[in-house]
């Protein structure tokens, strides 16, 4: 049975497990202190609802973790942290980050606009060949993921650059791999139970967070 990563880090997203792991990445505050923050003052937009698989509820994103079984879990679903001035702000705009994301999973055919707007550096090109490749794959996220054990560091200020490391866990154990052209779920492949995620967001001219810099290791729970 073929194991794949339902994420894309420092290799696309479904990689299979038989092909050769990805170079190291780039230390993220070293990589940072290389690059400046190239991005112009991005406008918000509203995020849309992610698709879910066709055997999902069509219950609403939910900001905590829900009580409720599998089979009725949103698509998307937050710890329900609570961080203050700067660093919520931070979280937010990582929220908004793994939503997008998130969408691009359940639909890779979209036009990967709206995935620019929150991405930037490395981190946009690593995720851009991730949904490309689940694209190719033919392959889409379905079920739900949940993100915990948010933690987010002191923001630095060097060269020019302002920005700050985040992490957090991706509990997958409810996810599942569907078909894109037939959107039968694909039983043939493994999605991993959890990773956990290292991230940099980037401090954009209008005061925006964008994902810059990303990372993951497989775990065993979240």
């Amino acid at each position: 049975m073929r194991v794949v990563s339902v994420i894309a880090l420092a290799a696309a997203s479904f990689l299979l497990s038989c092909q050769e792991p990805p170079p190291e990445p780039i230390p993220a505050v070293e990589y940072l202190k290389s690059i400046k923050a190239t991005a112009t003052a991005t406008p918000k937009i509203v995020i849309a609802t992610p698709v879910a698989s066709p055997s999902a509820s069509a219950t609403p994103e939910s900001s905590e973790l829900p009580s409720a079984t599998p089979d009725v879990l949103p698509p998307i679903v937050f710890e329900n942290n609570q961080f203050s001035g700067q660093k919520q702000k931070i979280y937010q705009d990582l929220l908004a980050y793994l939503k997008i994301y998130d969408k691009y999973m359940r639909n890779p055919k979209l036009n990967r606009t709206e995935l620019n707007m929150y991405t930037t550096g490395e981190g946009a090109e690593t995720i851009r060949k991730a949904v490309d490749m689940t694209e190719a794959e033919k392959w889409k996220r379905g079920g739900s993921v949940a993100y915990r054990d948010f933690e987010i560091a002191d923001p630095i200020a060097e060269n020019g650059v302002t920005f700050v490391e985040a992490s957090y866990c991706m509990d997958l154990k409810n996810i599942k791999i569907i078909n894109l052209e037939t959107n039968e779920q694909i039983t043939s492949i493994t999605p991993r139970k959890a990773i956990a995620e290292r991230v940099v967001m980037s401090l954009m001219p209008n005061g925006d967070w964008i994902m810059s810099w990303i990372d993951n290791n497989e775990v065993d729970s979240c």
